[in-house]
């Protein structure tokens, strides 16, 4: 994996950690025959890229789970590529470009098969509000309603350039959408309603995970935590009455904010 302008620091499954956090001056080289190095480029003319790229190299990856972390040195458009092999010798390139500003951190997970590199994904982490304005996000499995999710924009991530037909939260397929601002922030984020009796949840889940693509093919990645109910119908009329005095409220309070 390479970034410029930016550092990058990598974590495998077992908590190992290769490359370097900039914020606080820490190089790190944890995994065992991992390298991480930087490379200057320049020309004939003598023109040198003002930031050199940051690179990590492991010969010998494990599979699981990876995460990598972009840590803005530098204000400006950076990318992430990501170059990876199977046993078999096949391979899979994928790139990601981002913007970002100096100590800004930016999240990816790597889910790496040493047996079938087509299995191999690598998603930009997003962050999503499951029900917004609702804390510890209670979901009915049971309900006939729809389950609303807000994928948030910031600074350096819009979330109109989801592709809504590509998102599903916990297998389940957008019913409808809308675009509103959900915290204030200034930025307009994406809200997608699911049918709730289609979430892939139980009442042991305790976090839902949002997966989607953006307009160039990258691939987004969201959780939050949710404490999963199963109340027939019948017996949670006071929750369907709370639930619709609270979307309601919700709603007016957006119109009159």
């Amino acid at each position: 994996a390479q970034a410029w302008p930016g550092e990058i620091l990598l974590t495998d499954s077992p908590n190992r950690k290769l490359g370097k956090d900039s914020i606080n001056n820490i190089e790190y080289n944890e995994i065992p025959d991992g390298v991480y190095y930087q490379e200057s480029i320049g020309n004939p003319e003598g023109i040198v890229v003002p930031e050199p790229s940051k690179n990590i190299w492991i010969p010998h990856p494990i599979s699981g789970q990876y995460s990598i972390n972009v840590i803005g040195t530098g204000n400006g458009e950076y990318t992430l590529g990501t170059l990876i092999y199977d046993k078999s010798g096949e391979l899979k390139d994928m790139d990601f470009k981002g913007n970002t500003a100096i100590n800004d951190i930016q999240e990816f997970e790597l889910n790496y098969s040493a047996d079938n590199i087509q299995d191999a994904e690598n998603y930009r982490m997003v962050n999503i509000d499951i029900k917004p304005g609702s804390d510890p996000n209670p979901i009915n499995i049971k309900s006939k309603g729809v389950t609303p999710v807000a994928i948030l924009s910031d600074q350096f991530f819009n979330a109109k350039d989801v592709v809504i037909s590509s998102v599903l939260l916990v297998d389940a397929k957008p019913k409808k959408s809308n675009i509103e601002d959900v915290n204030n922030d200034g930025f307009q984020d994406l809200v997608i309603h699911f049918d709730t009796q289609s979430l892939n949840l139980s009442t042991t889940s305790t976090e839902a995970v949002l997966i989607g693509s953006l307009n160039d093919c990258s691939l987004i990645k969201g959780t939050d935590a949710v404490r999963v109910l199963s109340v027939p119908e019948k017996r949670s009329a006071i929750l369907k009455l709370f639930d619709f005095f609270a979307t309601e409220f919700y709603a007016m309070f957006n119109i009159l904010g």
